[in-house]
């Protein structure tokens, strides 16, 4: 029994260009066989068409044999390229299971991505409204079906599942001791923490507050934000291993104040609202804004001192617990260890 060959011809093209499509190198308007079937491809950067003229037997491949009646166009119907542009993402088609899976950075609004695609057929659609690549947006949340229409009316489903890539945050964005009212300064570059605590702080067994990350470990042990402890008496090394399991490493190092030592460090809203105030030295002043609307009748502070205490008047304030009433700047004065002080202004300003 004779074996069946296949014979494609070039029918669109750069004029004496040759194109790789699929392993094997085509050139416009010459005639090729093969035993193994090739799908029909467009290529659309190259403006290249394959098409199936006719199987033959290989008593006809003679030379010069181009005689083959009407060809038959066969289109695979699928996406050559499917991508989001305004994502820079690209997705992975695969033709037998007519599917593209594509992952776009985490954050992406999935609701109206716009894709631009090239597609082998006559016509494309989500249900019944016609596709345009580049213009239609479409909602990404649950996967979504194109039809495509081949030139010979016969249409096939290409399903599109959209998957939002994980968080690759892993820094530090607090780090704080809060039972000695001590935040740290985060240097995400040099990947350090340098908190000061006030003078008389033991360091064997301090409990850290912090933010960052999926997860946080001090060399094997797991690390849970107000509860692990710690010796900081030498730098102590955290790793941050983020939701897309990337990860980074901080330095954290502890100084002990002197006695005489009374600055407010930080200072940031953390109820009802979230704000961090900028804290001037020069005029002893913190200026904190928040959203129009909000109640500043309650509101509770997160801050970090290098003194021995803070207070409103006669009233200790507890970081990320003492609720104040910000209608009226508020005077915070911190008492160094040898009992001198200092008073910071603390102003609230209602955006408009």
């Amino acid at each position: 029994m004779a074996e069946t060959h296949f014979r494609y011809r070039v029918l669109a093209g750069y004029s004496g260009s040759t194109y790789t499509v699929r392993g094997l190198t085509l050139t416009k308007n010459w005639y090729y066989t093969g035993v193994a079937y090739l799908p029909v491809e467009f290529d659309q950067a190259a403006a290249l068409q394959i098409i199936e003229i006719q199987s033959v037997s290989t008593s006809l491949l003679g030379p010069g044999y181009e005689d083959f009646g009407a060809p038959t166009v066969l289109f695979p119907k699928t996406f050559p390229l499917f991508a989001f542009p305004s994502v820079s993402a690209i997705g992975t088609v695969n033709d037998g299971a007519h599917t593209v899976a594509i992952t776009v950075p985490f954050g992406t609004a999935v609701t109206a991505l716009v894709a631009s695609f090239s597609y082998n057929g006559s016509a494309i659609a989500i249900s019944a409204t016609p596709q345009v690549s580049g213009v239609t947006a479409n909602n990404f949340t649950s996967p979504v079906v194109y039809t495509i229409t081949g030139t010979d009316g016969t249409t096939q489903t290409v399903t599109v599942t959209v998957t939002v890539a994980n968080n690759p945050a892993k820094d530090f964005t607090v780090f704080s001791f809060d039972a000695v009212g001590a935040v740290g300064i985060v240097d995400t570059v040099a990947q350090t923490v340098t908190v000061t605590v006030p003078n008389g702080t033991a360091l064997t067994a301090l409990v850290a507050s912090f933010t960052g990350g999926a997860s946080v470990k001090v060399g094997a042990t797991s690390q849970t934000t107000g509860v692990t402890t710690n010796d900081f008496t030498n730098p102590v090394v955290y790793t941050i291993t983020a939701a897309d399991t990337t990860t980074k490493t901080f330095t954290v190092s502890v100084v002990v104040a002197s006695t005489s030592s009374k600055v407010l460090q930080y200072f940031a809203v953390t109820s009802p609202v979230a704000a961090v105030g900028v804290i001037s030295e020069a005029t002893h002043s913190v200026e904190v804004s928040v959203p129009n609307g909000t109640t500043v009748t309650t509101m509770v502070a997160q801050f970090g001192k290098t003194g021995a205490s803070l207070k409103i008047g006669a009233t200790t304030q507890t970081t990320k617990s003492t609720a104040n009433n910000f209608t009226s700047p508020q005077l915070y004065i911190v008492t160094a260890q040898d009992a001198t002080t200092i008073k910071y202004t603390v102003t609230v300003t209602i955006l408009p």
